[in-house]
């Protein structure tokens, strides 16, 4: 528990981070601002053609008789706009940090130098190797969100089980968050996303008790505009803290 909330005061450290400079501030949220928009479109006509979706779903209901069509079919349309949230929700930050790579690459290398400077080792791969590798992981970050979208979405339509898939997207959501999170500072460390999954993993109380508040402020409305940005802050310091380096600001 003790991990626990050190993980937590980490994700504090990280708005305090953000808000004591407020061009990481402005810059962390148009990325997040633009996926934003695009999650509200989505959900917005997912709202819009609930009835066709979940006629098209229930195709077996036809012949029934009302009122046990019309329950089973409003059933069906709120566990699969549930598990549409619960899916988005999991790719959600993948895509952000695919939108904004470069601004986010660009506030954690600035945070890293406030916090102490000088204890980033550049892998010597070269430029080109080292975007490719980037654009690696975040696709290999996506795909793996995407997975666990689909499973949680399967999930959501087996009586029961399907109302654990919040809590469950909640869980696998803030890992997922911790792990894409930290991959942006290990990475510029040379630490692939196999071994920063890996060091994760040996504390994974620390990685939750970050990643878990920030997750939570991610679901509510446009919130993650300043939830991102804080988040990477704190991975930052996460980070650091994973690999024993100095966390002091200069």
């Amino acid at each position: 528990m003790r991990d626990a909330f050190t993980g937590l005061g980490i994700a504090g450290r990280g708005y305090a981070l953000l808000f004591s400079s407020r061009r990481h501030l402005l810059r962390g949220a148009v990325p997040a601002l633009l996926t934003s928009l695009l999650y509200l479109g989505l959900l917005i006509t997912l709202v819009v053609f609930s009835g066709d979706i979940t006629a098209w779903l229930t195709p077996f209901a036809d012949g029934w008789a009302e009122p046990l069509r019309s329950l089973t079919r409003i059933t069906v349309g709120i566990v699969f706009f549930a598990a549409v949230i619960a899916a988005g929700q999991a790719v959600f930050l993948t895509v952000t940090l695919l939108v904004g790579g470069p601004v986010y690459e660009s506030i954690s290398e600035e945070i890293d130098e406030q916090l102490g400077g000088g204890v980033v080792e550049e892998a010597q791969t070269g430029w080109f190797r080292s975007v490719l590798a980037g654009l690696g992981d975040a696709v290999r970050m996506l795909f793996r969100s995407l997975i666990w979208a689909v499973v949680l979405m399967a999930l959501g339509f087996i009586p029961i089980l399907g109302l654990l898939v919040p809590l469950l997207a909640i869980l696998v959501g803030s890992w997922l968050l911790a792990l894409e999170i930290t991959s942006l500072p290990m990475g510029r460390r040379g630490i692939g996303l196999v071994d920063c999954r890996r060091r994760l993993r040996r504390r994974r109380m620390l990685a939750l008790g970050f990643a878990l508040p920030n997750y939570l402020l991610m679901l509510v409305p446009f919130a993650a505009l300043i939830a991102t940005p804080a988040a990477l802050a704190g991975g930052t310091v996460l980070a650091r803290t994973l690999l024993d380096e100095e966390t002091a600001a200069a």
